[in-house]
């Protein structure tokens, strides 16, 4: 009975990676949260029941969970350095123009009232 509970936890804990996968590759980031909870529930309940670490390790090969899981890390880091990379330029944008606009009015006096 606890070997089947264990594959059905699995196989649960399985397709919320791929779901989180897909989430990650179409950029829809609101649900992540939520999955990664489900996925943390899953890994308690694992834990609760009465199983050996063979047991476990014979279940988590056989659903290939860890391609799985190397996969979603994978794109997790992908898209965590490619926003990264993003805002550094936009902060180096931020950068240069507000140093051009300095330069422009070095020196200048605007809306000078001294007749």
């Amino acid at each position: 009975m606890e070997s089947k509970e264990l594959m059905d936890l699995l196989l649960q804990f399985k397709n919320l990676t791929i779901d989180l996968i897909n989430n990650v590759e179409t950029d829809r980031f609101d649900s992540l949260q939520i999955l990664f909870n489900k996925r943390l529930d899953i890994l308690v309940s694992i834990g609760k029941i009465n199983h050996t670490v063979k047991e476990f390790m014979v279940l988590y090969d056989e659903l290939e969970i860890k391609l799985y899981q190397d996969k979603l890390e994978h794109d997790i880091v992908s898209k965590r350095d490619f926003a990264k990379n993003e805002l550094n330029k936009i902060s180096k944008a931020v950068k240069a123009s507000s140093q051009y606009n300095k330069k422009i009015y070095e020196g200048t006096r605007v809306l000078s009232k001294k007749v």
